[in-house]
């Protein structure tokens, strides 16, 4: 799983919280729409994507850039994110 970080993943608006492996080769615009259909098929909702959704370090606050690949990103196995 080199290619993968495991992350803990809390969603504020449907007030749910993951534990997820991501890509560490894509983009961080790419890893939200996929934070978000699988959010939608395990929560079993509706949970909205646009062009504002944000993810957030937990610890830090900081904002990830939606064209910075997970790599390039402070992210390791254990980062707590914020999907908002």
């Amino acid at each position: 799983m080199m290619n993968k970080v495991f992350i803990k993943l809390y969603v504020p608006l449907i007030e749910q919280k993951f534990e997820i492996f991501i890509p560490i080769n894509k983009e961080m615009c790419d890893i939200i729409k996929l934070l978000v259909k699988a959010i939608n098929e395990l929560a079993d909702c509706t949970y909205d994507y646009n062009n504002e959704t944000g993810l957030y370090n937990k610890d830090t606050g900081e904002k990830y850039s939606s064209s910075t690949k997970v790599i390039d990103t402070d992210i390791k196995n254990g980062t707590q994110l914020i999907l908002v």
